[in-house]
């Protein structure tokens, strides 16, 4: 018999590889788009060498506001294969679960603690991923994150 969670889980995944199909190869047609996540973020060439797309400001943080804010879809470990796509956009929530979110936060690029304008902070109980700034943030300034340094509240 077909459990209801593995269903959901199935359905949340393909949204998500189609939001990602989205990005990457049909970019003409989301250009209509008006979201919040369109209107506040680019993503495009990372300034880090080698590390492919990074997600740019639009417009300006202040320090402690919520830049970023999405449901997290938790995956069991077991059930991640380390060679997928999937895996790649995963954040590990802990030695047990994976997640994902549905925004940009899987193309927010990881560098040193003091690098960092943005912090993850992840709120279990409520399965919400959020970043926060952690200083002002300027337009046209990529973000990075650290996820050594989450914030898990549970």
């Amino acid at each position: 018999m077909y459990n209801i969670n593995n269903i959901l889980k199935i359905i949340l995944f393909l949204l998500v590889l189609l939001f990602f199909y989205n990005i990457n190869v049909n970019k003409n047609s989301l250009n209509n788009i008006n979201s919040p996540q369109d209107l506040w973020f680019e993503v495009k060439k990372s300034l880090i060498p080698n590390a492919g797309r990074g997600v740019f400001t639009k417009k300006k943080f202040k320090k402690n506001e919520i830049v970023m804010s999405s449901p997290m879809l938790l995956i069991p470990k077991k059930e991640i294969n380390k060679n997928s796509v999937l895996y790649k956009y995963a954040g590990q929530l802990n030695k047990n679960y994976f997640f994902l979110t549905f925004d940009y936060q899987g193309l927010v690029n990881t560098t040193r603690s003091d690098e960092c304008n943005i912090r993850a902070v992840w709120r279990t109980n409520e399965h919400i991923s959020q970043y926060i700034a952690l200083r002002d943030i300027n337009i046209g300034e990529e973000l990075y994150q650290d996820y050594t340094n989450a914030l898990i509240l549970n």
